[in-house]
């Protein structure tokens, strides 16, 4: 289920993406990083910007050749650990993106990204006083939980990211699937579909390619793109407080990857899961692609709209600056180990 590296590029309708010239520097890219490595791919394609004359004013060719790059340099500054300086390529690269790229939806990624790790000012964030009445509540139970979902909260709608495998006494649970988890487990599987219809009320999908069932409802994503993504938590929140505004919930089982067994839950179906854990390289590749910091300080926001009850490991780290955040991943994670991302 693993693939090897692959290029970035921006879907968009001025420039065919398959057309050969431009197919053909995506697949340069592609295999100089899976025969080079990050370093050495990173010299080839400096060089070749430096030497080659892009006779047009914009040049898609050297939009991929330095949208790309600055996706290694990224990775490379990661893989040494020095996530301050990964910041700072991170924001050159969101500024390029929104300078020069021809897709509106990635521009509009870049512009949100630029947003959301702008606000530095938020290092606290304590439960909002929201008023009690009609607040719809939610028991969302994720991957770091070290037991069954806590029957005290069974007045709560039961959120899964996958399928429980034990039947609970909760009046109501719903769903929602990862584009991965679907793809490979959940499509095409008529039997599997009808079990989650019997038991969730709602299931919701992230995924934007694939046919839904009919009683599956598909979650709209927006301004995704390469530079910073929703992880599974935030997707979930962002969706529950834009249908409902203000929410109560009790939040379980996410530590924002700090315990060395990030996914510690063997009720948690994960599908890359081998005999010996979850692959580090992984991890660290997953968050890095998505975006650790920006997940980090997007749910620092959506914690605005929230009353918390309980939840008190949440609290804990969500609680925490942003810098102290970020040391204590980097103590826990082993970032070398995307040095060599050639999956």
């Amino acid at each position: 289920m693993k693939e090897k590296f692959r290029e970035i590029y921006d879907e968009q309708d001025l420039y065919d993406n398959l057309r050969f010239d431009i197919k053909f520097t995506r697949v340069f890219i592609r295999y100089a990083v899976r025969i080079f490595g990050i370093s050495n791919s990173i010299l080839i394609l400096k060089l070749i910007l430096k030497f080659t004359s892009f006779n047009k004013d914009f040049s898609y060719h050297a939009y991929l050749l330095k949208t790309n790059l600055y996706r290694l340099e990224y990775f490379l500054e990661l893989s040494s650990e020095d996530y301050l300086e990964s910041f700072r390529i991170k924001k050159k690269w969101a500024k390029y993106i929104i300078n020069q790229s021809p897709s509106k939806k990635a521009i509009a990624n870049a512009k949100n990204y630029h947003k959301i790790i702008s606000m530095d000012s938020i290092d606290k964030v304590e439960s909002k006083e929201i008023s009690k009445s009609n607040l719809k509540k939610f028991y969302i139970y994720g991957p770091s939980s070290q037991n069954n979902p806590l029957e005290k909260y069974n007045d709560y709608t039961l959120v899964h990211l996958k399928p429980f495998p034990k039947e609970l006494k909760f009046n109501d649970e719903i769903l929602f699937l990862n584009s991965f988890y679907f793809t490979n487990a959940v499509n095409g599987n008529k039997n599997l579909q009808e079990k989650f219809n019997e038991r969730y009320k709602k299931v919701y999908v992230s995924c934007m390619t694939s046919d839904m069932p009919s009683d599956f409802i598909r979650i709209p994503l927006v301004n995704e793109g390469y530079l910073a993504s929703e992880m599974a938590l935030q997707r979930i929140l962002k969706f529950l407080i834009e249908k409902h505004e203000n929410i109560e919930c009790v939040i379980e089982g996410f530590d924002f990857y700090l315990s060395e067994d990030a996914y510690q839950n063997k009720n948690y179906d994960k599908l890359t899961r081998k005999q010996s854990g979850i692959d580090e390289k992984e991890i660290c590749l997953s968050i890095a692609e998505h975006d650790f910091y920006f997940n980090f300080m997007i749910t620092k926001q959506f914690m605005h709209n929230i009353r918390l009850i309980d939840s008190y490991d949440f609290q804990k780290i969500i609680s925490m600056s942003p810098s102290q955040y970020c040391r204590e991943l980097f103590r826990v994670r082993n970032f070398r180990s995307i040095k060599n991302i050639i999956r």
